[in-house]
């Protein structure tokens, strides 16, 4: 595992539990975003 891995497991272990949604939001968001920068980056290519 990465060093910058590690420590965001780090920093997500520390972070109480009732907030750990607000962090999984923030991420599904990004993914959602790479989701659809990738998806366009295919139909360009065509």
């Amino acid at each position: 595992m990465s060093e910058l891995r590690q420590q965001a497991r780090e920093l997500i272990e520390q972070m109480p539990e009732e907030k750990l949604i607000y962090i999984i939001q923030i991420m599904q968001g990004i993914n959602g975003l790479f989701g659809t920068t990738e998806m366009d980056n295919n139909c360009s290519d065509e």
